[in-house]
């Protein structure tokens, strides 16, 4: 069932056995976990069916670090969460990420990669993904010798996608049709409410921006607003602890970590259509599988660098053929044809050949198409340090429910940069020696930079829209904020779930592992 809070009858209270803060990925999956079951689950969002700008707005937050786009162009209030933004790219984290590295400091996760492997088939089951390698599925299922790396150094592995990546299209019809599952929209928490102790949760407040406010009272709850709302929701729940509930040791919001892009620099392929065919993606079962470069557990442990990985981009040029056609195509599908159409035509007339045989590569070889000219560029994604200094706090400001923004405060190392310099210069030198191309690289990534280039490497990077680390796992509360079942430490009834728990990310996309804790969870 789904209803809105704005239609329901004022003075309404509710009561439930568990009650799941935020409808996005981790909400919808663990609500499903109870479909066709005698208990009671009501899961609260703050958005509706479709975006507003007024709820948007609610993300409203300060920045005061590293710039950091992803806090609002990467967070979106509506049911389905951000699975209505993302392309569906899942990965699991590799086992080194999940161990205690001597040279990265908060390293090491207090469970293990063997403890979560099976719930990873839980979460790629509900992605839609298939059961096939990570490593070697695609060259095996098309024939095809992949290069030969130094694998003491770099290890291949592919990303798989979701063909269903938006939840609220995937199980929408499933919570609406679900007997024991109601969600509550345009339901905006703003107050978690414990006993005196701080040893059990008795409600959380609800209000709506159309003033409307009641409570919600639960045997459980489970916050998955993500790891800037997990943070900044359970900072403002003082009314107990003036530092916020479950923040005895300050860790709510501290250790705040994103990956890092990094745009490496511009390929010279030897042979381009070779080129083309080891690093276009590949289409299994309507799963696409996406190259990446990584680095091995090896050489992060020489080198002493975080983990990392890359992959190659082919630009298409504004005026190709397939991009001018996608835009005419998109007019008429917009109904707005623009009267300069006959110059665009002649571009998709000169590129026809590629036209066709884009279709008959997706169609027929089940491969992705990239142009025969334009630039080739590799990007890498790099994890983030744990930093006790990274981290979101509460604003002076308030947004229009009255609950204090969130300041973020992001800040990245200098061993992000030496990791994607050490592997960035080590890939250049791969490259040429398996006669591939010629990686020209960014100029902060040479060997001979300058000073003054290498002091500017920050403004130089992005963020991914990842938010992780500011509610982590820990066996003791002195270390994290939830334990290692992902229950608020000395609170019996308040769990997290979602990427906020992580102590160290890897350079994999969160979502899959995260779904792998909230299964577990």
């Amino acid at each position: 069932m789904i209803h809105d809070f704005n239609h329901i009858e004022e003075g309404s209270l509710f009561h439930t056995d568990i009650c799941i803060i935020g409808a996005g990925a981790l909400g919808i999956s663990i609500a499903l976990e109870f479909a066709n079951t005698d208990v009671r689950v009501l899961l609260l969002e703050s958005g509706g069916l479709k975006s507003e700008n007024d709820t948007q707005g609610l993300y409203d937050s300060e920045i005061v670090g590293v710039s950091h786009n992803g806090t609002h162009s990467g967070r979106t209030r509506i049911f389905g969460g951000t699975t209505t933004l993302w392309g569906g790219q899942a990965l699991r984290l590799a086992p080194i990420d999940f161990m205690t590295r001597p040279w990265v400091e908060h390293s090491g996760w207090d469970i293990s990669f063997a403890e979560i492997e099976p719930y990873y088939l839980r979460a790629e089951a509900i992605l839609n993904l298939d059961v096939l390698s990570y490593e070697l599925a695609p060259w095996q299922v098309f024939g095809l010798t992949p290069p030969a790396y130094d694998r003491s150094i770099f290890l291949p592995y592919f990303s798989k996608w979701s063909p269903k990546p938006n939840f609220a299209l995937a199980y929408g019809d499933t919570i609406r049709r679900s007997s024991n599952i109601t969600t509550l929209l345009h339901a905006n928490v703003v107050q978690i409410v414990s006993d005196k102790d701080e040893s059990t949760v008795e409600y959380v407040e609800i209000k709506s921006l159309t003033g409307k406010s009641t409570r919600v009272h639960a045997k459980h709850y489970i916050v998955c607003a993500g790891g800037i709302e997990t943070a900044r929701l359970m900072l403002a729940s003082n009314h107990i602890n003036p530092k916020g509930i479950g923040n005895q040791y300050d860790l709510v919001g501290r250790f705040f970590q994103d990956h890092v892009s990094v745009q490496c620099g511009e390929i010279l392929p030897n042979k381009r259509a070779d080129f083309q065919n080891i690093y276009d993606q590949f289409y299994i079962n309507r799963v696409k599988y996406f190259y990446k470069i990584t680095a091995s557990e090896t050489f992060q442990t020489q080198k002493e660098i975080l983990n990392i990985a890359a992959h190659v981009y082919f630009e298409f040029p504004q005026d190709y053929g397939i991009v001018v056609a996608k835009k005419m195509f998109r007019d008429i599908k917009n109904r707005t044809i623009d009267p300069l159409w006959y110059k665009e035509i002649g571009y998709v007339l000169k590129d026809s050949d590629d036209v066709i045989r884009a279709f008959q590569r997706y169609f027929w070889a089940k491969r992705s198409f990239s142009p025969k000219r334009g630039a080739v560029k590799l990007e890498a994604h790099v994890e983030q340090a744990p930093n006790w200094h990274s981290r979101i706090h509460l604003s002076q400001k308030v947004d229009a429910l009255g609950m204090p923004k969130a300041q973020i405060d992001w800040r990245i190392s200098e061993q992000t940069r030496k990791t994607v310099t050490v592997f960035a210069q080590a890939l250049a030198k791969e490259f040429s020696r398996l006669e591939l191309g010629h990686l020209q690289l960014t100029p902060f990534l040479q060997a001979d930079a300058p000073s003054e280039v290498i002091e500017s490497w920050e403004t130089k990077c992005s963020d991914l829209n990842h938010h992780m680390g500011t509610t982590r796992i820990s066996y003791s509360p002195k270390y994290g904020v939830v334990d290692l079942q992902c229950k608020v430490h000395n609170i019996n009834n308040l769990y997290i779930a979602g990427s906020s728990v992580f102590p160290t990310s890897g350079y994999s996309n969160p979502t899959l592992t995260a779904l792998a804790l909230g299964l577990r969870l």
